[in-house]
């Protein structure tokens, strides 16, 4: 055999060679691919039967009230599927049904614990009053006139705050033309006492002249 066709049949064994190597190669590749598609379908598939559990523990919290733990629930789904519907939904109801229980609770409450508390403001605005603090009596009395505009005791001691601030103006007023007048009173008397020893010591000179 000459060494031509040697180096032929060499080289299709080397070609033979390089084909089923690449054959191989993609054959693993699509294996592997394969493999990395049945995983995902199977983390799918877990997801939504947790998803369901879930689903069905939050709706048995709900019929026994504890909101907190539907919450929960329900956000441990979005963390799964950030765009569950079903999740989303609980959480505005749970959210709907405390806006109404806050609400009941409230309107049963308003009547007696508002007064009780329009007392204590009152309580509190006559003894800052008292003191001369009529700042903190007036943001008080303001409070319990938001909660109820026509209280007697309220208006009349804003009443009493605006005659004592008046008052209080007054005084001050005089005062201070008090402290001007016994000021000018003195420049005024040493002034005077000035001109007379000035005139003294003029006088004086005159003589030893």
């Amino acid at each position: 055999m000459d060494s031509g066709r040697k180096k032929a049949i060499i080289l299709v064994c080397i070609v033979s060679l390089v084909c089923l190597m690449m054959t191989t190669r993609d054959a693993f590749a699509v294996q592997e691919s394969n493999k990395k598609d049945l995983l995902s379908i199977l983390d799918e598939r877990v997801q939504k039967i947790r998803i369901a559990e879930l689903l069905i523990t939050t709706q048995k919290d709900i019929d026994k009230k504890d909101y907190d733990q539907a919450e929960d629930n329900a956000w441990k789904i979005l963390k799964i599927d950030p765009e569950n519907k079903e999740a989303g939904d609980i959480l505005r109801n749970i959210a709907t049904i405390r806006r109404e229980e806050n609400s009941d609770i409230l309107s049963v409450l308003d009547g007696t614990s508002r007064r009780v508390h329009i007392i204590e403001l009152l309580n509190e605005a006559k003894t800052d009053f008292s003191r001369g603090e009529f700042d903190l009596a007036e943001s008080l009395i303001k409070e319990v006139i938001v909660l109820d505009s026509s209280n007697k005791t309220a208006n009349d001691l804003s009443a009493k705050i605006t005659t004592a601030r008046r008052k209080e103006e007054k005084s001050r007023v005089e005062e201070e033309a008090r402290v001007r007048a016994t000021k000018e009173a003195k420049v005024a008397a040493e002034e005077k006492a000035k001109r007379v020893q000035r005139r003294a010591e003029f006088k004086e000179s005159q003589e030893r002249c």
